[in-house]
């Protein structure tokens, strides 16, 4: 949904192939490819979240280990800081986070505001692995763009975007990375609810 919301309404409509990921509490995405989103041979097409990243790694929700999701999710971040917290690491998030309540994307973006030193560390973490997962999805596929959008980019667009760009042109092949543009969604949370507009104009073949 959020795919087709950037692509039909959003600053996507000029792309013809296109990848859209949302980084929150998870990491999900979209392809569109020759202007139509791509489902795939089973409607799974997009689960950039469970790439595996490291076969050594972390135990994702899903199963396997190492998922994307498990190094740059809004959730894999704050699972990091408080690990660190707890070895008695300085962090402003101390004085605001509570117990059993999870660090919300705009605790990190006032953390990084205020310059906290532990919360940059890992975000910057994030934001390499993120050039890494969106330089190798571009290397298979020739994307013309790349959307960014959730909760933690919408909360530190500014702060990410040009570290994930400078992560991506480290890891990217230079043809596959010819002119793709990497912005950020501009819709909101509302992108999804864009989105079902689009599969209803579809589905239903009507202009709404």
């Amino acid at each position: 949904m959020g795919a087709l919301g950037a692509h039909k309404f959003g600053e996507a409509k000029k792309s013809r192939n296109m990848l859209a990921v949302f980084i929150g509490t998870g990491i999900g995405g979209g392809i569109i490819i020759d202007g139509k989103i791509y489902r795939g041979s089973n409607y799974s097409a997009g689960e950039i979240g469970h790439v595996i990243v490291d076969k050594n790694g972390p135990v994702c929700g899903c199963g396997n280990k190492g998922c994307f999701e498990t190094f740059a999710s809004r959730s894999a971040i704050a699972k990091n800081i408080v690990a660190e917290l707890k070895t008695k690491k300085k962090s402003i998030l101390k004085k605001i986070i509570s117990p059993n309540k999870p660090i919300k994307s705009r605790m990190l973006a006032a953390a990084v505001k205020s310059n906290d030193r532990l919360v940059i560390k890992h975000i910057s973490n994030a934001c390499d692995t993120i050039g890494l997962v969106l330089a190798n999805s571009a290397n298979l596929m020739n994307f013309d763009m790349i959307v960014l959008g959730g909760g933690l980019i919408e909360a530190l667009d500014y702060f990410m975007l040009p570290k994930i760009k400078e992560s991506f042109k480290k890891y990217a092949f230079k043809d596959a990375s010819k002119n793709l543009k990497i912005i950020a969604n501009n819709l909101g949370d509302d992108v999804a609810l864009y989105g079902g507009i689009a599969l209803a104009e579809e589905f239903l073949k009507i202009k709404i």
